[in-house]
């Protein structure tokens, strides 16, 4: 199946009105890093590229800043489109052979999901094994951390109420305790 018709099946992206500008290229802060610029990435999906394109680097090296999407004069949404791209990539087995980018990424996606929220001290130590010459840059790991630009601890999944919680509460009308006029 052409990857333009899987973009729009799970993202709701559609890039069949790219012109083929280059917009989103032109202010991407990464660009130089990958091996496709975006531009050409949404050209190639418009033109009914298949599995072939899940092969580049270039999704996993995007940070989704959003200023492809926001530049766009068509109203795609390039970043998610880079984000479908991705998952793709993953579900099919054509992630890129930097599996320090692939790794990086499903850690991350694991500490979110395990604590609610991004913990940068633990995402660090998960990181560990797959940064060149670990301890060397612990002194610099102490160092945020002395300057408290790490937080030491953060509440544990046990602690924040949850989605089945909130969906609960946003149905009552009872105001919280500490809430009310």
């Amino acid at each position: 199946m052409p990857v333009a018709e899987e973009l729009v099946r799970l993202r709701g992206v559609d890039v069949t009105p790219c012109t083929e500008c280059g917009a989103c290229t032109d202010v991407c802060p990464v660009v130089s890093r990958m091996d496709v610029p975006p531009a050409d990435l949404m050209t190639q999906a418009k033109q009914g590229a298949g599995e072939d394109l899940l092969a580049h680097a270039s999704p996993w090296v995007c940070t989704d800043c959003r200023r492809c999407s926001e530049v766009c004069p068509v109203g795609i949404d390039v970043a998610r489109a880079m984000e479908g791209l991705r998952l793709l990539a993953h579900a099919t087995g054509q992630a890129p052979s930097q599996n320090t980018m692939v790794r990086f990424h499903e850690l991350f996606l694991k500490e979110v999901a395990e604590r609610g929220r991004l913990h940068e001290l633990s995402l660090i130590w998960r990181l560990r094994h797959l940064i060149p010459d670990w301890r060397g840059k612990l002194a610099f790991v102490m160092l945020l951390l002395g300057k408290r630009k790490l937080p030491l601890r953060i509440g544990s999944p046990g602690q924040w109420p949850g989605p089945q919680v909130l969906a609960a509460e946003a149905g009552s009308q009872e105001p919280a305790e500490g809430e009310g006029c």
